[in-house]
């Protein structure tokens, strides 16, 4: 071969139609238990939400479901939902996808012809489950016809028929389909998602997340107490090496998710006893924090499950996954804007803590400024609130916040969106490793001696 010949290759282009993923929103049901997440894409290389055309669907399946597991961004055993439209690139593609994980969302702007009648049949054939606007199925005719083929119905808080869709939507479910199950979306704020839980509907797609309330119960932080200076230690200007390993060797739990965290970022760890000698020169104290951090937000999620409701204990999981989300993204985004060495080592504690900072801040602002505050200049906590920003205008699909703090940042779309996709996969990677972790360690291993925070 002619040394010359690989530099006459082509040039590889994307695609304008490879699509990005935006945002992943929990559905939950009425127990707090999340059964599965709404993706929503940019359609190709436009910023938009909900207007994928049938072109997109063959990126979004490739890039996403098989050359890629759907593992990596809804975890191990959600399933997904997506307003797909319907399409021959589903079916061509439907064998090379784990088609029983996926829910296809049929806008009710989808026309109904004799193709995609075909297309509905065929695919639930291959385990594909299907939702529908609700509204859709509400009207005679067009998709009503086929209600019996869905197994979800989609209605939105917003919609000002909301409240006279679910008396009708229940006529519909008695006659037509006992099996549908209606999902209410739009979900903005904690308190209207408890009420639509009673209203009747099954599921909630809700960005909001129930919160941890033992910031106001001084028996909860007591007990708990070497969790809470191990809290305080993460936040800390410097790391005490000697507080740190007393902790943690009083909680197996802590040392496995050392363990197991060191050896996901670095497969070749292979150290299985306690020793802080040998991991401090091994991977520096930068990274035995935010080792650490993660660490003490499992200990977190660990109070929050004892005593609760069983809705709050269901539902504690999901702020530890969007904090993980949040860690992430915040840390590579701020070195893809090439933020200062300081603001970077620091990007992932804040935005790690950052829901729980909130709750605290409303619940015990007192705890708060003495567990969860950095010492900032000014300047570096707007940087850090900006990038914050980021990433919650993704979260609300609030596409002209998202955009406007990038811009703030002088940062770029393409390379926003191409880390949230990194920081999901890698969030999702982590709790499962957590997960993985027995709660009651924390209890059976408790000292008696408590560090005083």
């Amino acid at each position: 071969m002619h040394k010359n010949s690989l530099a006459a290759a082509p040039q590889y282009h994307r695609s304008v139609n490879r699509c990005h993923l935006i945002s992943r929103i929990p559905i939950y049901d009425l127990n707090g238990v999340t059964r599965m997440y709404f993706l929503e894409f940019t359609a190709g290389n436009l910023l938009q939400c909900g207007s994928l055309e049938p072109k997109h669907v063959p990126h979004i399946l490739h890039g996403f479901f098989i050359r890629r597991s759907i593992a990596s961004f809804v975890g191990r055993n959600h399933s997904a939902m997506l307003a797909l439209p319907l399409c021959r690139d589903l079916l061509t593609l439907k064998d090379k996808y784990p088609s029983g994980r996926l829910v296809v969302y049929v806008r009710k702007e989808q026309p109904v012809t004799e193709d995609t009648h075909y297309l509905l049949t065929a695919l639930r054939r291959c385990n594909v489950r299907f939702a529908c606007d609700a509204s859709a199925l509400l009207q005679e005719g067009g998709w009503q016809d086929f209600a019996s083929s869905f197994d979800f119905a989609v209605t939105w808080l917003q919609d000002a028929d909301y409240t006279p869709c679910l008396t009708r939507f229940v006529d519909v479910k008695k006659s037509l389909n006992p099996r549908l199950k209606l999902i209410t979306a739009g979900v903005t704020q904690l308190k209207l998602r408890q009420e639509v839980l009673q209203s009747g509907t099954d599921y909630v797609q809700s960005i909001f997340v129930h919160p941890h309330n033992y910031y106001r119960d001084k028996t909860q932080l007591l007990r708990n107490a070497d969790v809470f200076a191990l809290l305080k230690m993460v936040h800390a200007a410097e790391v005490d090496l000697n507080t740190v390993d007393t902790l943690v060797r009083r909680h197996p739990y802590m040392q496995r998710d050392v363990y197991n965290l060191l050896q996901h970022c670095h497969p070749s760890f292979r150290e299985y006893g306690w020793n802080l000698n040998k991991i401090v020169p091994q991977f520096g104290v930068n990274v035995l924090r935010d080792v650490l951090a993660v660490a003490a937000l499992h200990g977190l999620l660990a109070i929050s499950a004892q005593g609760s409701d069983k809705f709050s204990q269901n539902a504690a999981f999901e702020p530890v996954k969007t904090a993980l989300l949040r860690a992430r993204f915040l840390f590579l985004l701020s070195r893809d804007l090439s933020l200062s060495e300081s603001l970077h080592r620091t990007a992932f504690t804040y935005g790690l803590f950052s829901i729980e900072r909130l709750w605290a801040a409303e619940l015990n602002p007192k705890l708060e400024q003495t567990l969860l505050n950095f010492s900032f200049k000014l300047q570096d906590e707007v940087l850090l609130e900006r990038l914050l920003d980021v990433i919650r205008g993704l979260e609300q699909l609030n596409l002209n916040a998202f955009v406007k703090a990038l811009l703030q940042l002088h940062g770029d779309v393409g390379v926003a969106l191409h880390d949230y996709e990194h920081a999901l996969m890698w969030s999702n990677e982590v709790a499962a490793i957590l997960y993985s972790t027995n709660y009651s360690d924390l209890v059976v291993t408790r000292s008696q001696n408590k560090l005083q925070y």
